[in-house]
């Protein structure tokens, strides 16, 4: 079994994207925050199918998936058995711009993870995003329009960014091209935040991290801005793939239509909600697989 955390995830992937394409079919399994947000969506005998649906919808919009196991079993020609390749990702909604998911959690679910030796550092500290196709529209034109900073972010570093804006207004009085200067970075502000802000603030100047304390400002030319924003572009694509995390794995599974096998999977399949448009998984599992 293969451990793929935040911080291993951009290594392992063509290994992963390799096993989903060549594999016969795929199991899964997910672990949950919770399984019963209020009595109200308990199951009763009376339920038929469409009011059992609705009740764990209910749930599983409340929680959020902390642990998936995928396992891709590829035919050996001529032997009649299976390789096995099994991926164990943990997951968490990372918080970007103005996503910042709500969820639910709840205690017997927690101490279940807990028996059963869940590691909650892992989990929060390097668990892989994921997003669902709205949360990735929304992220896309916060990028583009470099409005990625919450408000709450804004009204915070405003005072410190702008004390950083009026050193850089001085210098820039006398500076030339190629001039460059170092400023303490703020450890209050995001990277993304501030080289964002003094980007739109200041256009004849690029932003870099000199290191985790230390911001460059370099004043240059239109010409030389063209090529750095080219490749400005190529950054802000790995911004959004490092949000998109778990999604990407989802997408290889609906690209190549693989089998899926699960036990007792019903609020497994439930997942599929989370990274696709809110239809309903009765009409997008068909779709997907």
């Amino acid at each position: 079994m293969v451990e793929v955390l935040k911080s291993s995830f951009e290594d392992l992937f063509p290994i992963i994207e390799t096993c989903i394409r060549e594999c016969s079919f795929v199991a899964f399994d997910t672990e949950f925050t919770g399984l019963t947000a209020d009595s109200s969506n308990t199951e009763t005998l009376f339920d038929d199918g469409p009011a059992r649906y609705a009740k764990k919808r209910r749930d599983v919009q409340q929680f959020i998936m902390v642990q998936i196991g995928l396992s891709a079993f590829i035919e050996i020609p001529h032997e009649n058995r299976y390789r096995v390749h099994t991926f164990n990702f943990y997951v968490y909604p990372g918080s970007f711009g103005s996503v910042n998911v709500k969820f639910l959690c709840q205690a017997s679910a927690l101490e279940f993870l807990c028996r059963h030796n869940f590691d909650f550092n892992k989990f929060i500290y390097d668990g892989i995003s994921y997003l669902n196709e709205e949360q990735e529209k929304v992220l896309c034109n916060e990028i583009e329009e470099l409005s990625v900073a919450t408000d709450a972010e804004c009204d915070y570093d405003e005072i410190t960014v702008q004390e950083i804006s009026s050193k850089i207004s001085e210098w820039l009085a006398t500076a030339k091209n190629e001039d460059k200067l170092v400023l303490e970075k703020p450890p209050s502000v995001s990277d993304y935040v501030l080289h964002s802000q003094l980007r739109q603030r200041f256009p004849a100047i690029w932003t870099i991290s000199v290191d985790r304390l230390h911001v460059q400002c370099a004043k240059i030319t239109e010409e030389k801005k063209s090529i750095i924003l080219k490749e400005h572009e190529m950054e802000n694509e790995r911004v959004l793939n490092s949000m998109l995390g778990f999604t990407r794995v989802f997408r290889l599974l609906v690209k190549h239509r693989k089998p899926i096998v699960g036990h007792n999977c019903f609020m497994d399949l439930m997942l599929i909600e989370i990274f696709s448009v809110q239809r309903g998984y009765q009409s997008i599992v068909p779709i997907c697989f």
